[in-house]
């Protein structure tokens, strides 16, 4: 039977409206189970969302007999995205407003949404209450793995850890779908519809064969060691000990040996007298029909090869046994139902340290150190532990273990407290583990060591096959080669064991077996590993100096020749360069921890940090920019000094320190273009390219200095060394050049000559050099849609607009990217040029707080922002809602001056359009002197075109606006207030 209710949100969080959905779930079930079958037959819930809150709160309520029969009949639940629990319960009321969002994304309902943070704490209690009774459930929790909304507006509405109740007897299952698809099936043979058939058969199986307590139930743990395996088990035990009425028992599953003692240990202490074999007494015992409500526990059961655990099994049809191991393999080869333990949140992780280091009434330094503590330990509960013994015994602060650690790291974690939940340091957590890998796969050793020197959290299959396979770089020529991974440095070993797929996922296999590392799935369906930090620092304490530094300039070169160069090169520039980032910035402090850096190395990160400085923030690239400085030195290297100044101008344009970039760029050509001592170079396509590159750097100066002939004089003075026949390079910088030009008639107004030039750029870079999805392309598309505005033929460009920034969605552009976010400010003018503020508002919406929390902004952001906050203010000016377009101007203008621009003609601009505002709301006087000041000082000022729409388009609606001001008070006989227009 199907079972709906009126899903009125604002009543669902009311403890008693709860209750009453609940109740009657249960009076309906009551009335279509009449007869002794249908009374006698088991139920399984299948439930969405919210709607698994109203089945657990229906097995929850105590009520007549009857219910108590429907509540005893429920065998089993299937989850579909219900939001089962937070850290608190302010985290259950964020993800009920979600859901709530999702629902009615029209309207959000703001005064509900605020409700929710009080009623949510009944919820929060359904699913601690809840969890009592989920021993004798089957429990499946399926999560959304796509995210809900309008393109511009899209998140996960339940995430997987809110999806999931973390229990032993719990089945988690990934869903390619978002929060309503995950109920919707498009046919029988969906996908996403396969899981939850394939559980009912399994439950139906299960049922035809025995009844729900004639079957011993196994659930599997699996992680690394130090992640609380055990743990998680004896409290797991200790939560359900009334359950469990005839035994809880703990066996130490390391080997035959153990098991075997301990089960003769047990039944001493039991009483059971064993007189041969203690193994096969206790067994008869839990066999017993008698002994029925027993769990057993089998811990560290790692060797599953070496011992066969079935043979220790009671033969009954009862019982719970849990098994935990570090060999994730565990699962579906002990038991089909199991957990793969995450390590704890950064916030799970803080929380327990205060606790354990008993700070009472934690002040914000306290939780500041304590999250750099926790972060630095990999938040594994073992270490947690310890390090908050060492703080305890030793009365440390938990500023002193940070300052300790940096220098004493070895020690530290080496301490083991007398009093502890643990039996082993961290560091030797994993001793037998690495003995093992290394006397039984060469192969899988040498893959973890490489794997130490990554970064730990998302190592991709991706990035290992690119750092050993031919990958295409720029030659002198100009043209494009391949350079293969041995020629690159990297050692032919390490191309051998990565390029094998059997190999490889024989050593990734064995390292599984022991969860020295992890496996996961990222986005793009990729394999991916991860390594626990102190795995990987435990790991390398086993390694002498010398293999230490040759496996550090192992990684430097295949991170190196993994990552792209261009997005020329590699049209899948931004996705791999985002990926890659993070180990780029690990083999960054590997280098610095280098004694002697060979010149291959220095070389290849040197190109690695030019191509990586394209991404991310300010601060990024000034470290690349210093990085780069040092790795100079004194090397005569004619490239690397055309790179570092070539950045270096970039950066101070950014900052809108235009003087410094064109001192920079002078000195250099004085330093290496003049003085060039290799004459050999100068005859090179890609030197001369690399020449070209500084050219439009140095000409970029001079159109921001507004010295428009002189810019245009420069950008005609560079030519491709063979005019009839230029290298590839050379005609990717001739295409440059030519959009520069096109920038130099559109910042003059002259707008018709700047859109032929764009128009030519645009086809040429799409049928010649094939640049449709990279960001050149896209900078040049952004041009011609202003140029478009600005003639007033918006409406010929916005659909193509939407095509790319649909392209961008499906390509997992984040909406962070810089690509992305320009595009989007584009296509906002766009709809504002076509009169469709209506489409623009929430683009633009989404745009405010990425660039508000933006990691120190340059010039270029400060003024892209400032465009974003002049659309708001323009969609409310046209709109009519004058009391948010004023204060959306005061907004722009305060962001304005922060720009600092030398000419202030858009600042008058947006001071005009805020008088508008004030008029209309009243303010006339204010209104007019802001007025009369910003038009004496816009006829002194030239005007300005960079910023699309407002210096022309916009401004005449202003002026418009006014008129129209001047005529209504004339109107009424007030002459004094006559508008000059």
């Amino acid at each position: 039977m199907t079972y709906g209710y009126n899903a009125k949100f604002q009543n669902f969080t009311g403890h008693q409206d709860l209750r009453d959905i609940a109740l009657k779930l249960l009076t309906e079930l009551i009335d279509v189970r009449q007869t002794q079958e249908e009374i006698d037959r088991p139920i399984v819930f299948i439930c969405h969302s919210l709607g698994g809150i109203v089945a657990k709160k229906a097995l929850l309520i105590k009520s007549t007999n009857e219910c108590s029969r429907v509540q005893s009949a429920v065998y089993g639940i299937i989850f579909l995205a219900t939001p089962h629990t937070g850290s608190s319960v302010a985290t259950v009321g964020k993800i009920i407003a979600n859901i709530i969002s999702a629902c009615s994304p029209m309207f959000p309902a703001k005064a509900l949404i605020s409700k929710l943070k009080p009623n949510s704490q009944a919820l929060y209690e359904v699913t601690q209450d809840f969890i009592i009774l989920t021993p004798k459930l089957k429990l499946v929790s399926l999560y959304e793995m796509e995210m809900t909304g309008p393109i511009f507006l899209r998140r996960l509405i339940v995430d997987r850890q809110s999806a999931l109740l973390n229990l032993p007897n719990e089945v988690s299952i990934g869903q390619n779908a978002d929060h309503r698809g995950i109920a919707r099936f498009y046919s029988q043979d969906d996908p996403n519809l396969r899981p939850i058939v394939s559980r009912l058969i399994k439950f139906q199986r299960d049922l035809e064969g025995h009844s729900r307590e004639e079957e011993i139930s196994i659930e599997v743990t699996a992680l690394t060691g130090g992640c609380g395996k055990t743990q998680l088990a004896v409290q797991y035990a200790y939560r359900n000990i009334l359950y469990y009425k005839s035994a809880v028992i703990f066996i130490n599953a390391s080997s035959t040996e153990t098991i075997t003692t301990d089960f003769s240990r047990v039944a001493e202490s039991m009483g059971l007298q064993p007189k041969v074999n203690g193994t096969n007494t206790l067994k008869s015992w839990l066999s017993a029909p008698n002994n029925r409500h027993w769990l057993l526990i089998f811990d560290n059961a790692d060797e599953l090869a070496a011992v066969c655990l079935s043979k220790y099994y009671p033969k009954a049809g009862w019982g719970h046994i849990i098994v935990t191991s570090r060999d994730q393999s565990a699962i579906g080869y002990v038991s089909q139902d199991g957990t793969s333990l995450e390590r704890l949140t950064v916030s799970d992780a803080v929380s327990a340290l205060l606790d354990k280091v008993q700070v009472r009434k934690p002040d914000q330094a306290d939780r500041e150190h304590g999250k750099e503590v926790a972060e630095l330990l990999g938040c594994l509960p073992l270490a947690i532990d310890q390090a908050a013994a060492y703080m305890r015994t030793r009365q440390r602060g938990m500023s002193d273990y940070l300052r300790l650690y940096k220098t004493k790291q070895q020690e530290l974690l080496r301490f083991q407290p007398r009093l502890s939940d643990y039996d082993r340091t961290v560091l030797t957590a994993w001793d037998v583990n690495f003995r093992q890998v290394e006397s039984e796969s060469m192969n899988a050793s040498k893959l973890l060591l490489v794997l130490c020197f990554l970064d730990p959290a998302m190592i991709s299959e991706n990035l290992l096959l690119r750092s050993c396979t031919p990958q295409q770089r720029w030659s002198h020529s100009g043209e494009v080669i391949e350079i293969s991974a041995e020629d690159a440095g990297v050692d032919s070993q390490i191309i051998q064991l990565v390029t094998n797929e059997i190999l490889l996922d024989e050593a990734i296999e064995r390292l599984l077996s022991f969860s020295l590392v992890q496996r996961n799935v990222d986005t793009k369906k990729m394999r991916s590993l991860s390594v626990h930090p102190l795995v990987q620092f435990s790991a390398l304490q086993r390694v002498n100096k010398s293999e230490q530094e040759g496996l550090r300039c192992q990684a430097i070169l295949m991170v190196s020749h993994a990552f792209p160069e261009d997005s020329y090169l590699d049209k899948n520039f931004g996705n791999e360069g985002r990926e890659q980032l993070p180990h780029v910035l690990r083999v960054i402090k590997e280098y610095q921890k280098l004694i002697q850096p060979p010149r291959e190395v220095e070389d290849a990160l040197s190109q690695l940090l030019f191509s990586a400085s394209n991404f991310s923030s300010a601060p990024w690239k000034k470290s690349c920019l210093k990085l780069l400085k040092s790795l100079s030195g004194a090397k005569d290297d004619s490239y690397l000094a055309a790179w570092i100044a070539q950045l270096d101008s970039r950066l101070l344009r950014l900052h809108n320190h235009i003087e410094q970039s064109q001192t920079v760029l002078e000195e250099f050509v004085q330093n290496q273009i003049l003085s060039l001592h290799d004459k050999e170079i100068s005859q090179y396509p890609r030197w001369n390219s690399l020449r070209g590159q500084l050219m439009l750097s140095y000409s970029e100066n001079l159109i921001q200095s507004y010295r428009y002939e002189d810019a245009r004089q420069e950008l005609l003075r560079w030519e491709p060394l063979n005019k009839d026949t230029p290298s590839t390079l050379e005609s990717l910088t001739e295409l440059s050049r030519d959009t520069k030009l096109g920038r130099l008639f559109y910042e003059q107004g002259k707008f018709s000559e700047a859109l032929e030039r764009f128009e030519r750029v645009i086809s040429l870079s799409q049928t010649k050099l094939e640049l449709s999805k990279t960001g050149q392309n896209m900078s040049n598309l952004r041009c011609m849609a202003d140029t478009y505005c600005e003639l007033g033929r918006g409406h010929e460009i916005v659909r193509r607009l939407e095509i790319e920034l649909e392209d961008l969605t499906q390509r997992n552009i984040p909406e962070t990217a810089k690509m992305s976010m320009s595009l989007r400010l584009c296509l906002v003018e766009v709809y504002l040029c076509v009169n469709d503020p209506t489409t623009a508002r929430p683009i633009a919406k989404s745009l405010e707080p990425i660039y508000a929390n933006m990691e120190e902004p340059n010039h270029r952001d400060r003024t892209a922002r400032f465009r974003n906050s002049a659309h708001l203010a323009r969609i409310a000016h046209m709109q009519g809602n004058w009391q948010e377009a004023l204060d959306c101007w005061t907004k722009a203008l305060a962001l304005a001056e922060d720009c600092k621009w030398t000419n202030d003609f858009f600042l008058q601009i947006a001071r005009l359009s805020l008088a508008t505002a004030q008029i209309e709301l009243g303010e006339r006087d204010k209104g007019l002197r802001k007025r009369d000041a910003a038009r004496a000082r816009l006829n002194a000022v030239p005007n300005q075109y960079w910023i699309t729409g407002l210096g022309t388009y916009w401004y005449d609606i202003v002026k418009e606006r006014l008129a129209a001001q001047e005529a209504h008070y004339q109107s009424y006989g007030d002459e004094s207030s006559r508008l000059e227009c």
